[in-house]
C-alpha cells in the first residue's frame, strides 16, 4: 500500500492507486518506481509489494488467469478449468522445472518463488505476442 507517510495527499494516493493498477509491464513497473521516487523519496517495502503485486496481476490476466495467490514463495496461477490453460502456457510449465501443474476442482499452476514467477508470466505473455 503507500502510506500517508510515504504519499501525504488523500487525493495524490488515490491517483497513483489507479495508476499502479494499469502496470502491465516490467518496463512500466520500473519507470512508475522511478517516478515515485524521484517525486516522494526512497519506496518502501510496501509501495514496491504493490506495484510486483499490479504487474502479477495484470500478466496473469493476459493469459486467462483468474486469479494469482502468493504465499511465502509459494505462487499459484488459478484458473477456472484446466482447458483455460493456453496451450502455449501449459508448455512453458513443462519446459520450466521450477513450475508445476496442479489438477483439482479448477486447475493452476504453482511456481516456486515470486522472481520465477514473473519471468514465467512475462515470457509467456511475450510468447503469446501480447502487448498489455
Amino acid at each position: 500500500y503507500l502510506s500517508e507517510s510515504f504519499v501525504e495527499s488523500d487525493e495524490k494516493r488515490m491517483a497513483l492507486y489507479s495508476r499502479i493498477a494499469l502496470v502491465s509491464s516490467a518496463e512500466e513497473k520500473t519507470a512508475l518506481s522511478s517516478e515515485l521516487a524521484d517525486m516522494y523519496g526512497k519506496l518502501p517495502k510496501e509501495a514496491e509489494n504493490l506495484l510486483w503485486a499490479a504487474l502479477v496481476k495484470n500478466l496473469a490476466a493476459a493469459i486467462g488467469a483468474k486469479a494469482v495467490s502468493v504465499k511465502g514463495e509459494t505462487c499459484k496461477i488459478m484458473f477456472e478449468k484446466a482447458r483455460d490453460i493456453p496451450e502455449e502456457v501449459a508448455s512453458g510449465v513443462r519446459a520450466d522445472s521450477a513450475c508445476l501443474l496442479v489438477f483439482g476442482p479448477s486447475a493452476c499452476i504453482e511456481v516456486s518463488g515470486k522472481r520465477r514467477l514473473m519471468n514465467f508470466l512475462l515470457k509467456t505473455t511475450q510468447k503469446r505476442g501480447l502487448n498489455i
